[in-house]
Order: structure tokens, then C-alpha cells, then sequence
């Protein structure tokens, strides 16, 4: 990325940082995992998302990760510059709900931030530490990911990739 190439970092010390999905699992899509929106407490399924008209932009976050409270601001500009164009959602895990709705609250992101306790969407996409950005097609695919800080451009980039 063109700002800084930057991650907060993983629990586990025996993985990678930022390391990239697993081979073969690149056309997946969203696993069922269950999530709680962090705000409204609303629940339901990342598979959910399956099947959207839209690409969807998933942004991995944590809320003690100093790099993701950076790159907020970015995603949440290139999401309301692209309302009808794609879906975007944070996808957090680690530490604790309440601190969770804290960063929420501190960030103020215009899309949903979903909260899950045990990493298995995390897991699905081969997320080792954050902040990640992943670009997920209509069909599944992952278009495109990116590891630490993004600009609105490299989003939007991002975003263009998708096949049409």
C-alpha cells in the first residue's frame, strides 16, 4: 500500500503476520459464522452476505490496534463515496464487545461493524492480524486484499478490479 505498510499484530506468535488466505480457498465467499452488529446488538450470519448483487468490501479490525483507528477514516469515505456501488463491513474479534462499541463510537463509521468472539471469519480468510482489507465479487471470489493502511484510491482501486 502506498501510505504505510503497517499491522497492530496477532495473539498467536506462530503465525504470520498478514499472511494471505489459504491456498484454494480464494472463491469461498462468507463463512456462517455468527456476529453481533457492535452498537445494536442485532445477530446474525456473516453467509448472509452471500449472494449480494454487490461486491463487499471486508475490513478486518481489532479495537486495540492503533493502525486500524488510522485507516477508519479511509474506509468509511470510500464507503459513502460508493453507496449502491458496494457493501462494506468491519469484521471484529479479540478483547471485548464493550471496547469494541467504544472503537465504534471513537471511529464513527457510517457501515456495519459486526463483532465475532472466536476469529472463525478471520480464520476463513486466512486474517492473522489486521487491519486487512478484503475484496470479496458477487460470485464469492476474492478479488483482492490488502495488509496494513490503504488510501481511498487504493480502495476504490480495489474496487474497480471486480469483474463486472
Amino acid at each position: 500500500m502506498a501510505l504505510v505498510m503497517a499491522a497492530c499484530g496477532s495473539d498467536d506468535p506462530t503465525t504470520e503476520a498478514g499472511a494471505a488466505p489459504v491456498t484454494g480457498s480464494t472463491s469461498s465467499g462468507f463463512p456462517d459464522v455468527a456476529v453481533t452488529e457492535v452498537g445494536t446488538g442485532s445477530q446474525s450470519s456473516l453467509a448472509d452476505l452471500n449472494g449480494s448483487d454487490l461486491p463487499i468490501l471486508a475490513w478486518f479490525w481489532a479495537p486495540d490496534c492503533a493502525t486500524c483507528r488510522t485507516l477508519a477514516p479511509a474506509v468509511n469515505e470510500f464507503a459513502e463515496a460508493n453507496v449502491g456501488r458496494v457493501e462494506v463491513v468491519g469484521l471484529g474479534t479479540r478483547n471485548d464487545p464493550d471496547y469494541a462499541e467504544r472503537f465504534a463510537e471513537d471511529v464513527g463509521v457510517s457501515f456495519p461493524l459486526v463483532w465475532e468472539d472466536n476469529g472463525a471469519s478471520w480464520r476463513h480468510f486466512g486474517v492473522r492480524s489486521q487491519p486487512v482489507v478484503i475484496m470479496v465479487a458477487p460470485d464469492g471470489s476474492w478479488v483482492d486484499r490488502t495488509n496494513g493502511l490503504a488510501s481511498v484510491e487504493e480502495l476504490q482501486a480495489m474496487l474497480d478490479s471486480v469483474p463486472s
